[in-house]
């Protein structure tokens, strides 16, 4: 199998599940959390471990002297490359800003 057909079903797959995918960051974004006022990160921090084991991700959550890291692993292809996501809600300075955000 080429890269070019690789890729194609890959992009097959997203196309196929486009609606769950799209639930499930709609369910995660609709969680509030203001990160400078430490508000719902824990709760919003528990979300992506939760998403993630469903798939089949081993997870957990990660504590830190400030918000706790969500980390998932699947190691169950060796010699295979690594990838590394990282993300995050869009920090707002206080809760008017993120209620006038709207």
């Amino acid at each position: 199998m080429t890269s070019s057909e690789r890729l194609s079903a890959v992009f097959e797959h997203i196309d196929a599940n486009r609606m769950s995918f799209l639930d499930r960051l709609i369910d995660y974004v609709q969680h509030p959390s203001i990160s400078a006022e430490n508000r719902g990160i824990a709760e919003v921090g528990k979300l992506p471990v939760e998403m993630l084991a469903e798939i089949g991700l081993e997870t957990s959550l990660v504590p830190t002297e400030g918000h706790p890291i969500a980390l998932a692993r699947w190691q169950n292809a060796p010699g295979k490359p690594t990838v590394l996501l990282y993300g995050h809600k869009t920090p707002y300075a206080n809760a008017d800003d993120a209620n006038h955000a709207e």
